[in-house]
């Protein structure tokens, strides 16, 4: 009782700078949290993970996908490079040269079976740590692998030619555990589901993570150029049906994120009223060829990386993103607050629970959306919300949490997390200078 009257009144009581009371800012907060346990993230090189390597701090001992990335992106300014670097290059490293074949979650001992395959976004993390060491040398043995990975993503299994829509094979394997897109989230849930409803599944997410991977994967190719090669020629070309020069595979690639952008509007996208006002992106099952219409935090997820042309459909999208059932005091929702599955749950197992909750890495990504479409104040306030968030989970709990209530800001299973949430330490400062930390280019 007493834990729920300390969060109503720390709730009430944001801190603000004073002249006369030393009271912690939420910025002070956030970032002295991050610089006194950020090494609790790093792991040395250990059994078939050859080199060093970044696990959320927690209940984690694991390099799990995106988690690595977004640690690498936050925790530059704390020694972290060197496991940045490392993680991926492990990630690498473990790719099915002949079928693409990588796990999601790796361990010193193999894989864990969590997810069923690493997301598309292990060149985008490469190219990101490689300029971060300021070294994009290191990454060319590993040309081989990422073109195995873009191949496997383009497999009759993951890519439906008929509307060019690439495919998730459960919500898991997302990241976004159980979210509402999905009513049977994975093969952990034996009572729904059913093998019939692998890789039908495709999401804003995934159509914009594969446009940063080839998007990467150009830029790493124009890098190793200049860094010079006596032959110019990959062994195993990633488009059999062009010259297998470095520098037309990199335009075939820069091509085919076109191809995606079309996809996304065609598919993916809805207006939700007849003046074209509003609308919102969607995801799509392939094997029914219908969206399936729930609002989440991806109602926008496509500005991200430009993958917009229409104008009419980029403003209504971000009045969408901005509407009261997922903009909240504490942050954006993963669910937005109307759907019938809506739920803060504090639970982590099977799933964490993404049909409510606010979840920081999301949330970081949306707000340098905003501030790249010219929405600068938005974007400041959803930073601000962000790190008063973090900020409030330490005043009540000393630590951090894995996710948060959109409906009270409380911390949500996993104490004790370290990963994304480290995110929140230069979020308001890079919105503040427009530094995109997820830029490619």
């Amino acid at each position: 009782k007493g834990v729920v009257v300390s969060w109503c009144l720390l709730l009430l009581l944001r801190p603000t700078l004073s002249t006369h009371v030393d009271i912690p800012t939420d910025t002070q907060l956030v970032q002295t949290h991050v610089r006194e346990n950020a090494n609790s993230t790093f792991r040395p090189a250990s059994g078939v993970l050859k080199y060093p390597y970044l696990v959320p701090a927690g209940p984690y001992n694991q390099a799990w996908d995106w988690d690595s990335m977004f640690m690498g992106i936050a925790l530059q300014n704390y020694n972290a490079t060197d496991y940045f670097v490392g993680t991926f290059k492990n990630y690498l490293d473990l790719t099915n040269l002949d079928d693409g074949a990588l796990p999601g979650c790796l361990t010193p001992t193999g894989a864990c079976p969590a997810l069923y395959h690493a997301k598309p976004m292990v060149i985008q993390a490469s190219l990101l740590a490689a300029r971060q060491s300021k070294d994009m040398s290191q990454f060319k043995q590993y040309a081989e692998a990422m073109r195995a990975l873009l191949r496997y993503w383009n497999s009759s299994t993951r890519l439906d030619t008929k509307t060019g829509l690439h495919r998730w094979h459960d919500q898991l394997e997302t990241g976004a555990d159980n979210l509402v897109y999905s009513d049977c989230p994975s093969p952990l849930s034996p009572d729904c589901w059913r093998d019939s409803m692998a890789y039908t599944l495709s999401s804003p997410d995934l159509m914009v993570w594969m446009a940063r991977e080839y998007t990467a994967y150009a830029e790493f190719l124009t890098e190793w150029q200049s860094l010079g090669d006596s032959t110019k020629r990959p062994l195993k070309p990633l488009y059999a049906n062009v010259n297998s020069a470095w520098e037309y595979e990199r335009d075939h690639a820069l091509a085919y994120v076109d191809n995606l952008k079309e996809s996304i509007e065609s598919y993916l996208w809805r207006f939700t009223a007849a003046d074209n006002s509003t609308g919102e992106f969607v995801a799509y099952n392939v094997s029914t060829g219908n969206q399936i219409v729930h609002r989440t935090y991806q109602v926008a997820w496509p500005l991200w990386f430009d993958m917009v042309s229409d104008p009419v459909i980029k403003k209504a999208a971000l009045a969408s993103l901005q509407e009261e059932d997922l903009w909240t005091t504490f942050g954006l929702r993963s669910t937005s607050s109307k759907d019938p599955r809506y739920s803060n749950a504090n639970i982590i197992k099977p799933y964490s629970e993404w049909r409510g909750p606010v979840w920081i890495n999301v949330n970081v990504i949306m707000a340098h959306t905003l501030q790249s479409c010219g929405m600068t104040d938005a974007a400041k306030t959803l930073a601000d919300r962000i790190v008063h968030t973090l900020a409030q989970d330490i005043r009540v709990t000393g630590t951090w949490h894995e996710a948060y209530s959109s409906d009270s800001g409380e911390g949500l299973a996993a104490p004790g997390f370290l990963s994304w949430d480290t995110l929140g330490a230069s979020v308001q400062e890079d919105i503040a200078k427009g530094i995109n930390p997820f830029s490619l280019k």
